[in-house]
């Protein structure tokens, strides 16, 4: 949705953030497979590439790659997005976006405003 207005180098740290978030619940959801593969297709990236892309920063140091405002809202509301996407907004998934939103200078009052307007867009 957003995504196209992030440069190569945020793509690649908003992906990595994405791969932890849908992996955080241990499980991959078929509504989580289906929009990774969406936005591998809206990156134009092959998978293989994607497979071990940023792997090794912390979400810190990945955060850290946004620094414009407008460019941290759109992966924080992407990010929420996905946390919705399989219709379970679990724990694990929670406290990643509270860190991730941390890391990206967010409070939690701002973070929760973006969670709010996703309840009301993916119904949770």
């Amino acid at each position: 949705m957003f995504l196209n207005i992030l440069e190569k180098k945020e793509k690649e740290a908003y992906f990595a953030l994405a791969k932890r978030l849908i992996n955080a619940d241990n499980q991959i959801m078929h509504q989580e497979d289906v929009l990774m593969r969406a936005m591998q297709q809206e990156m134009q990236w092959d998978v293989e590439k994607l497979l071990h892309l940023s792997d090794n920063l912390s979400i810190k140091e990945l955060c850290d790659v946004f620094v414009e405002k407008r460019t941290r809202v759109c992966a924080i509301m992407e990010l929420i997005g996905i946390a919705f996407v399989d219709g379970e907004f679990v724990n694990v998934e929670q406290e990643l976006i509270y860190e991730i939103g941390e890391s990206m200078q967010m409070d939690k009052e701002e973070i929760n405003m973006y969670i709010d307007w996703a309840k009301r867009v993916y119904g949770g």
